[in-house]
């Protein structure tokens, strides 16, 4: 049987995405007080330990103090040498993660990190099997100080039961950019997992043998924490028995892989020593091609011209800044890589690739701008040296009183138009988009004159968006004026509404208009919105006092922070809601500033939150944690099974201790949020991932 495989090269780009900022703040920790060489702070124990799960627990000496938990890997621990340095390393963390959600320090701890009192959690199928970890923990103050020495107790989690197992591993059909994987395992019986990872890859999980489960371990987790897979899906999709092979293309030409094969459990668990074969892809064959360059029109904003090779053997060519690639590439090999990935990346490979004497042009340049015309043989990988021809655009030109925008409408929306501009001659211009209704009331304001009422809406326009970006209208202007043509694929509109494009020339040096010519675009209509009937309602239950919780029932909810509201909810979806997608928002902004598309686009694209927990998805009911007297948005979406979106549901809401219901009838919902908050955490740092579980859940 042959399977087109579906690898995962891409996933270790999505897992990093979160932390790539680092915060400038340098200033030291508070120094960690010394441990009492007779007194403990902390009760640690863990018990229930199996391959991937355990429950540990936590007693603090002092029920009144707050206090950070974790698991680490012991690995990862000795990495960091000493108890000191894992707080110095947690510090730095929350700073990144405070910095990276826009709310403070303090925010952070006290919603989702800082415990009180007994804490027990229970750690289900999060852990590696056969792995050694340490429970610590240590004093922490809401304002980030550590109040005691770090804590620790080792435990190990139950190795899973070893196969006795081989596998033939052969390489077929390899090309620049393809191979089959062909796997035969002893005995047939075993169940196997074929997969490849490239150099890159194989050194950055450890460059040994243990690389390959640990991927494999790796690419599980990611899909189920993910895209909510589960390990038995995985295996019925990726599993073989006997003999089998997997086809992989976009490999990179000239290009060490490893492909390997590993058993694995009805878990997805690796249960057999890794087998791997290394191989390079094909290089790409070498031409003996060059180039000859006969530029046609350079002028302010455009250059074209004719491009000559000496054979018909394919070649890419593109414009780029000369700044810019002498700046930031120190090999024509660098140069040459980044535009063929810019080409693939932005589907417009096609658009760049040439056989023969071919014609070219590149607009929306800069005028008086140094660009290099690259140029360089390629077959899936390239074939030549790099070609770097100069070429200068020339300096803007014309009177403003000569200039004339025709201005074109094409391609509607539900949202908006592509907007084409074709200035007359090389004046700064400034243009916006406004409701034809708006504009009609400007004309009538200036005697039914277009030009006039085109300048009085430009200057409203400058002055509000100067305003709102905290910039003079000559700062504004510097980087929000056209010259040359322009192309806009503009989708800030709402379905059903008509609007006009307006513009004149401007003078940079005064961040007014520059003539007293104004030019308006024809009244173009959005199409209608097309929504489904799938829809998600919001039923906020009751909601409690944390005080009231923690003292009532120490063991189950010391761990809260003290002075918040617990607030249960429900999520009914409709009849025709496949999937959906639901989170809070700390802020009314959310419901009350977005439109549907742009929160469909946070919640289902972006995953984005900002708050205690990420986007759940086809979660039903929920806990949820948050201050007393702040508003809140829900924002919910559902989708039906053909891909439509329904109307987004907005809640915002706020509670006060006076409404909080009795402690003794409560009844959590913990279970969702729990698992949104590890995986949230998880997906977006590896080095972290270890240590999650300090995550309030």
């Amino acid at each position: 049987m042959k399977k087109i495989a579906c690898f995962f090269q891409a996933l270790l780009l999505m897992a990093t995405w979160a932390f790539v900022g680092c915060s400038d703040d340098k200033t030291e920790p508070a120094p960690i007080p010394p441990l009492p060489p007779e007194e403990l702070n902390f009760t640690l124990s863990v018990k229930d330990i199996t391959t991937t799960s355990c429950i540990f627990t936590v007693e603090p000496a002092d029920a009144h103090m707050s206090y950070i938990a974790m698991l680490i890997e012991k690995t990862e621990f000795d990495r960091l040498a000493s108890g000191e340095e894992v707080i110095r390393q947690d510090l730095e963390d929350f700073k990144e993660e405070a910095k990276y959600k826009d709310i403070t320090l303090d925010q952070l701890l006290i919603n989702e990190y800082l415990r009180y009192g007994r804490l027990e959690v229970e750690v289900d199928n999060e852990l590696d099997p056969g792995t050694e970890y340490y429970l610590y923990a240590y004093g922490l103050s809401e304002t980030g100080e550590a109040t005691t020495a770090l804590e620790k107790v080792a435990f190990q989690t139950v190795a899973i039961p070893q196969v006795d197992a081989t596998f033939d591993i052969r390489i077929e059909n390899l090309s620049l950019t393809s191979c089959t994987v062909a796997v035969t395992a002893t005995p047939a019986s075993v169940v196997y997992f074929i997969n490849m990872i490239d150099e890159a890859t194989y050194q950055e999980f450890g460059g040994n043998e243990k690389a390959f489960t640990d991927y494999t371990k790796f690419v599980v987790k990611y899909n189920v924490d993910r895209y909510g897979a589960t390990p038995e899906a995985l295996l019925k999709a990726w599993g073989s028995t006997g003999s089998d092979s997997v086809d992989r293309t976009g490999l990179k030409p000239n290009s060490k892989y490893y492909a390997y094969a590993v058993g694995v459990n009805g878990q997805f668990q690796p249960n057999t020593k890794p087998e791997f074969v290394e191989f390079k892809t094909e290089a790409a064959t070498a031409s003996d091609n060059t180039f000859t360059v006969e530029f046609g029109e350079v002028n302010y904003h455009s250059v074209s011209g004719t491009i000559t090779p000496t054979n018909n053997d394919t070649y890419l060519w593109g414009l780029q800044s000369k700044q810019e690639i002498d700046e930031n590439f120190d090999s024509d090999e660098a140069v040459m890589e980044m535009l063929c990935e810019m080409y693939v990346g932005m589907g417009i490979m096609d658009s760049y690739r040439a056989n023969g004497r071919t014609e070219f042009s590149m607009g929306s340049l800069d005028p008086e701008t140094d660009y290099y015309l690259l140029l360089f043989g390629w077959d899936q990988a390239p074939t030549t040296k790099l070609t770097k021809i100069p070429v200068r655009t020339a300096a803007a030109f014309g009177d403003p009183k000569d200039l004339v925008l025709d201005i074109r409408i094409s391609n509607l929306t539900h949202k908006g138009a592509d907007i084409a501009i074709e200035p007359s001659n090389g004046t700064p211009y400034y243009y916006d988009i406004i409701e034809a209704e708006a504009y009609e009331a400007a004309l009538a304001e200036t005697g039914n004159n277009t030009d006039a009422a085109v300048l009085k809406l430009v200057a409203e326009s400058i002055e509000y968006a100067a305003d709102w970006n905290s910039v003079d209208p000559i700062e504004f202007l510097e980087y929000s004026h056209s010259m040359g043509p322009a192309y806009d694929n503009w989708s800030n509109g709402e379905p059903e509404v008509e609007y006009i494009v307006f513009g004149c020339a401007v003078d940079l040096t005064t961040g007014a208009a520059a003539a007293e010519r104004g030019f308006v675009s024809e009244v173009f209509t959005t199409l209608p919105r097309v929504v489904s009937d799938a829809a998600i309602t919001f039923e906020k239950g009751r909601y409690f006092n944390s005080t009231e919780l923690a003292e009532s029932d120490p063991e189950k909810y010391g761990n809260l922070p003290r002075d918040y509201g617990v607030l249960n909810y429900t999520l009914a979806p409709n009849g025709s809601a496949a999937h959906w997608y639901s989170c809070f928002y700390p802020t009314s902004d959310y419901a009350t500033m977005f439109d549907d598309d742009t929160l469909i686009l946070f919640l289902v694209d972006y995953g984005y939150n900002e708050g205690q927990d990420g986007v759940l998805y086809d979660h039903v009911n929920g806990t949820y944690v948050m201050p007393w007297h702040q508003e809140y948005s829900f924002i919910a979406v559902a989708v039906d099974e053909n891909g439509v979106y329904g109307p987004v549901t907005r809640e915002v809401f706020l509670i006060s201790p006076e409404g909080a219901s009795p402690a003794d009838e409560f009844v959590p919902s913990f279970q969702s949020i729990m698992q949104a908050a590890a995986k949230s955490l998880a997906a977006k740092s590896p080095r972290r991932a270890s240590r999650f579980y300090g995550k309030k859940m």
